[in-house]
Formats: structure tokens, sequence, C-alpha cells
């Protein structure tokens, strides 16, 4: 067996530790009492990982030439033919289109309560967070269902009718130097909104918001075309796309063939990725752990303390001062400070791996190994929304029936009632700790995959993955602590 074949084997000797894992902190009032000292799972988990960099090690030795084969690919033809049908993707979009006019309208004239008005739970569980376990853990659906792009194509498409030739875009050249950086700031933006601005469950609000966005993605649509806008500017494409590339089903590259791969070989890209691109995994790392920190007794620290400072008490009692506002003053710098902390650490460690390793800079490692930390950014974001999707998405089902709140049942669903104790903390507890244990140990596959591509002598593998698996077994045991935590608000 090809050395490549055998590293594919060791992922996949790996993979079931990956599947049912997860946990949210925001379920439960308090942690899980754990039946073992909190030090042990993270000193356990910390050793998992670096053990597993220690077999690729020593028995994962691939050659230059064989490590650049493609990974292996089953062509999924009539599932590939069936999904090619017009009719199919025309009715999805058909369907999300008319989800997106539904929700806006709701947020606008429905009941004002987050509970009976669709909107909230849509937005921000059915879709962010199913969406976003979709494109994941099966292939690249937003692809086909955007929204925006279902609404923008019809508006071209009646263009084109009315004045034959004509066109809705003004076809203007996207500027080279702005790469992805619009899709960065308008991620952090909605991480933002999602995370800091406190008004993400009234449902009018939310709506403002999703019509100041669909502004900003039409106009780039407008100016661009909406072709180029979707590769760098829209923040969902660029995001659900990048996680998309972990999935086990997508499009060959040339044939456009469905294919079924194995998790994570999207991850292994043979040119380095554009540094806006590495910001935005930095920035996903960053958001995510940052909602979760926000959760634990140090940030109620970090938040009392400046807040009771008696040097700033005139400042908090200000006229203008308000509740929402004061929370804005002090977490937003934190926000930052976390994705600032992020981009440091990682590169810091590049500077170390292309220091040891010899012979590439900093950047051409950040630009090749930033993919290979999105399978902990993966498997965080699994421990940390799965609970919250199947608790609070309950709350999606009577709204099918009464999107609006008043009073309709449509469907039959509008009495059905919640079980918020459909899952328990132990459970969440123990699938968080195999969720971010096999993400970190997926993670430590592909980054030993890829410096095999870049430095191909054995030695030189070895020495640039060190300071990797230093931060890989850090944010390891940080994960568990954070998830370990007893929640607060």
């Amino acid at each position: 067996m090809k050395a490549v074949g055998r590293s594919a084997a060791v992922a996949i000797g790996l993979l079931p530790l990956w599947w049912p894992a997860a946990a949210f902190a925001h379920g439960f009032a308090k942690r899980y009492d754990l039946p073992i000292p909190l030090g042990f799972y993270l000193t356990g988990a910390g050793a998992t990982v670096a053990v597993s960099f220690a077999l690729l090690a020593l028995f994962a030795k691939d050659r230059p030439a064989v490590a650049r084969d493609r990974a292996p690919e089953i062509a999924l033809t009539a599932l590939g033919r069936l999904l090619a049908r017009p009719w199919i993707a025309a009715s999805l979009r058909t369907l999300s289109a008319a989800m997106l006019a539904l929700v806006v309208v709701a947020g606008f004239i429905g009941d004002a309560d987050p509970y009976k008005n669709i909107a909230p739970t849509f937005v921000w569980v059915i879709w962010w967070v199913g969406m976003l376990f979709i494109n994941t853990f099966v292939g690249d659906l937003w692809a086909v269902v955007n929204p925006w792009t279902a609404w923008f194509a019809a508006a071209e498409a009646i263009v084109r009718r009315l004045w034959p030739g004509a066109r809705l875009d003004l076809g203007r050249p996207y500027p080279a130097r702005l790469g992805m950086w619009p899709a960065v700031l308008l991620f952090l933006a909605f991480a933002w909104l999602e995370l800091i601005w406190g008004d993400g469950e009234d449902p009018y609000k939310l709506a403002q918001m999703i019509v100041a966005y669909s502004e900003i993605t039409w106009a780039g649509m407008a100016v661009f075309g909406r072709g180029v806008w979707l590769a760098n500017g829209e923040a969902f494409t660029v995001v659900f796309s990048t996680f998309a590339r972990f999935a086990p089903l997508a499009r060959r590259a040339g044939s456009g063939a469905l294919v079924l791969r194995l998790l994570g070989a999207g991850l292994l890209v043979e040119a380095p990725i554009p540094v806006s691109m590495v910001a935005l995994v930095m920035a996903m790392l960053a958001t995510v752990t940052f909602d979760g920190a926000m959760l634990t007794p140090p940030w109620t620290t970090y938040y009392t303390f400046f807040r009771d400072m008696p040097s700033l008490q005139s400042f908090w009692s200000a006229d203008w001062m308000t509740l929402a506002i004061g929370f804005w003053i002090l977490a937003t710098p934190a926000l930052i400070a976390f994705v600032l902390a992020f981009a440091g650490v990682f590169t810091a460690c590049c500077r170390a791996s292309a220091a040891l390793a010899g012979g590439v800079s900093t950047a051409e490692v950040a630009r090749r190994f930033a993919l290979t930390f999105l399978p902990i950014a993966i498997a965080y974001h699994f421990a940390h929304y799965l609970t919250y999707l199947l608790l609070t998405g309950q709350y999606f089902i009577p709204t099918i029936s009464d999107p609006f709140g008043f009073g309709w049942n449509l469907f039959g669903t509008a009495a059905f009632q919640a079980d918020i104790g459909l899952i328990g903390a132990k459970f969440a507890w123990i699938v968080a700790v195999i969720a971010i244990v096999a993400g970190h140990i997926i993670a430590v596959i592909l980054a030993h995959l890829t410096a095999t591509r870049l430095f191909g002598d054995h030695r030189r593998v070895i020495l640039s993955q060190l300071p990797m698996l230093a931060v890989m077994v850090g944010y390891t045991m940080l994960s568990l602590w954070i998830i370990a935590q007893p929640t607060v608000e």
C-alpha cells in the first residue's frame, strides 16, 4: 500500500471517534459533576493528541511524490445524476428564497415574542447551526440554496427577458488586493451581532439586520457580478464553503462529478491559500471559543471588575449609558483581543515551524497549514452547538404552523411543547470530549500530510510539526476546560 494510503488508513481508523459528539455550554445551568478530577480529563485528552502525532511520526513516513497523490474518492454517478436534475435545484432555491421572505416579513409584522415568531429560532438555530452542520458533515448545500443568489438570479432572468442582452450587474473588475477581506469583516460583524449585540432575539431588529445584509450582498453582486461577490464578499458563502471542504460529498474539480471522499480530504491544498482565508479560519476559531468563554466564571470576573471599578463609576452612570451599551463597551474589545490572540499564536507557531524546518517563510507555512486547523474549529462548533440545535431547535416546530404568532395551526404542530430534558449534561460532556479530541487528531493527521507535501524530508516534517502540536494540545485542553465550566449569564 502506498504511504498516503497508510496515512488515509490511520485517518479512517480514527474517524469513528469523531461521530456523535457534542456539547453546548448554553444548555445547562451548571457543569456536569465529573467522576474524576477535571485535570485528569485535560491531561488525558492532551496526551491522546500527542500520542497520535507520535504514531504518525513512526508509521506514516510519506515520501513527497506519494503524499501528492489524490486522496481516495468514490464516484457517486447515479446520485450525481439525480441531484443534477434542474427541478431539484430549482425547488430548493425557491423554498430557500421563500423562507428568507417569510423570516423578514415575520420579523416586521409578527409577534415580538421570540418563542412565537419564526424568525429568531430559524435564523440562529435552524439556518446558522443547521446549515453549518449540513455543509460540514454532508456537502455544500448552501451553494445550491443560497437565497440571496436565488433572488438575484431571478431578477437577472427578468431583466434578460425584458431587455435581451442586458445585464443586471455592472461587471466592474474586483480588486485583487481585497481578496476575501470583505467576507472576513462581514463574518466578524455577524459574530458581534450573535455574541454581543443582545437584540438578536428581537424579531423586528433581526429583520432589519437581514434587510441590511441583503442590501450589501445584492449591491456587491450588482457591482462586481454574482459569482465574484459570492467567492469573495458574501460572508456565509465563504464560511459555509470553507467548512464544506471537510465534508464527505463534493464535486470533483473539472468534471463536476459527485464523489465520496474521506472527511477532511478537501482541506489538503496543492497551493497556498490567500492570507484573507487564513484570517477567516482564525476568526472562526476565535469567535466560537469566545462564545464559550463568555459563559464561564472568568468572564464574570472580567466584566464585574471593570463595571464596579470606582474610578469608572461616573462613566457607567452617565445618562446615555445603558446596560446594553456597557456590555458592548466591555465585550467588543474582548472579542477583538480573542481574534488577535488566535492570529498571534498561529503566526508565532508558523514562524517557529518555518525556523525549525528551514527553507520556507512564515507566510508560506501559514498559508499552507491554516486549513489543517479547521477540524479544530469544526470540533468546537459541533461540541458547542449540537445540544443547542437539539434543544432550542424544538421551538421551531410550533412556529412552522404559526410563523407570525397569530394563533394559526397550519400543520397541526402549534401546540408542540419543547422537551428541554431531551439531552442531559452527562451526555453533553462525554460527547464533547470525544468531539474535541477527535477534531484535534484529524487536524494532526492533516498537518502531517501537508508537511510531507511541503518539506518532503521526514526529519523536517517532524520538526515543523512540533510547534503546531504544542498549540493543538494546548487548545484541546483549553476547549475542554471551557466546556467543563459552570454556565454563568
